[in-house]
């Protein structure tokens, strides 16, 4: 638990790398280098890992190398991507200037054991902290506005996940409530993250070109 403590606090600042503009790292990149701390939490391997990735994105930003040539806009992104047209959808951003930077998911697993001398309490009281379907509709609403106010976001994109409704209740309410706390419009899009029966590429594609259009004037 110590070492996945370490673990954990590296992971957040990689994500947290993300608000430098230009940012070092895309939301795709993160998707990638979560599966170590979403796996192999607690692992020498997994604190490895995250050492050389945060090592490498230190240099980065020192060289102020963007992971987006001619960054121009900044997302937020809720919900899991698209794993079937992952590489499609990282292009078609970067293709635009646009820099997908932030995501709740993600942050479920920034955890942090206070008290290790008592492991099954620590881990009990944890996962309940984390647990992103126990957040609810408004508290979401806050962090989301946080977010874009820390990584300099332009706009936000909600993914209504057909097959896992525990992350995607409410997420129309989530809009409404960023965008009038924040002014900026969102877009929420009907797909799923792994049954590709639920996607339509010309309607994704399409959607997200009408709302580049909106927030890039």
């Amino acid at each position: 638990m110590r070492t996945a403590n370490r673990t954990y606090q590296l992971w957040f600042e990689i994500m947290e790398s993300a608000a430098n503009i230009p940012s070092p790292v895309s939301l795709f990149d993160l998707y990638v280098a979560m599966s170590l701390v979403f796996n192999m939490r607690g692992t020498q391997e997994a604190l490895d890992y995250y050492e050389k990735v945060k090592a490498e994105i230190d240099e980065r930003v020192k060289q102020k190398i963007p992971v987006v040539p001619g960054e121009r806009l900044r997302l937020h992104y809720e919900n899991m991507p698209l794993w079937y047209s992952f590489r499609k959808d990282r292009d078609f951003f970067a293709s635009y200037g646009v820099n997908v930077l932030t995501n709740l998911y993600l942050y479920m697993f920034v955890n942090h054991y206070p008290d290790v001398s008592d492991p099954l309490e620590a881990l009990s009281t944890e996962y309940e902290r984390a647990s992103l379907n126990i957040w609810g509709e408004v508290a979401r609403a806050k962090i989301i506005c946080e977010l874009i106010e820390r990584f300099s976001l332009n706009g936000f994109i909600l993914h209504n996940v057909r097959t896992c409704k525990n992350s995607s209740g409410g997420l129309w309410h989530i809009a409404k409530l960023v965008t009038e706390r924040t002014g900026i419009p969102g877009l929420v899009f009907d797909a799923d993250h792994g049954d590709p029966r639920f996607y339509n590429e010309e309607y994704v594609r399409g959607i997200w070109r009408q709302y580049l259009e909106v927030i890039r004037k």
